[in-house]
């Protein structure tokens, strides 16, 4: 059985080999970065994107037969874009446990310059009763955005300056 959402699984009576596939939210994409000058995002900017969440694979006791299981999917983390000026470090994902949030950019300015990282995905989980019986931890959100610094070079020519982040 797949899900695609959190829910329940009923384990049958007889159930001998219990297998699962479990996997943690991947982590959040960075948005791309303005430039200086409000040109808006710039073209050339690469995507960068979270990780992916743990991969977990096992098998649960026979004893579990004839229970039901709950199981909560890790969702990811979120967006970073930029926002009022400046870029915000964007919220961690949801689930068993949450992703943390990105790092903020230090002060408010008038252009979005450098992106805060994307938040990190939640995690995903197995849970009988009360008891985490298995949990897969959310993948890293992707660095801040791209910078973009136009400068005067030794000629008096208009040079640029790109910086870029990395993924998660």
């Amino acid at each position: 059985q797949t899900l695609t959402q959190n829910g329940s699984i009923a384990i049958p009576q007889y159930a001998e080999d219990i297998q699962f596939i479990l996997r943690g939210a991947r982590g959040g994409t960075a948005g791309p970065s303005y430039d200086t000058d409000g040109r808006g995002a710039l073209p050339c900017s690469p995507t960068y994107y979270g990780s992916y969440g743990h991969y977990l694979t096992g098998t649960l006791s026979n004893s579990l037969a004839q229970t039901t299981l709950t199981v909560v999917l890790g969702q990811p983390g979120t967006y970073n874009a930029c926002s009022a000026g400046y870029d915000a470090g964007s919220a961690g994902g949801y689930g068993l446990h949450y992703g943390g949030s990105g790092g903020a950019q230090p002060g408010n300015e008038t252009w979005c310059a450098a992106g805060g990282g994307a938040g990190g995905g939640g995690s995903s989980g197995i849970i009988y009763f009360t008891t985490v019986i298995a949990e897969a931890a959310g993948g890293g959100g992707a660095g801040g955005g791209v910078v973009d610094w136009s400068f005067l070079d030794q000629r008096g020519g208009t040079g640029l300056l790109i910086t870029t982040n990395n993924n998660g």
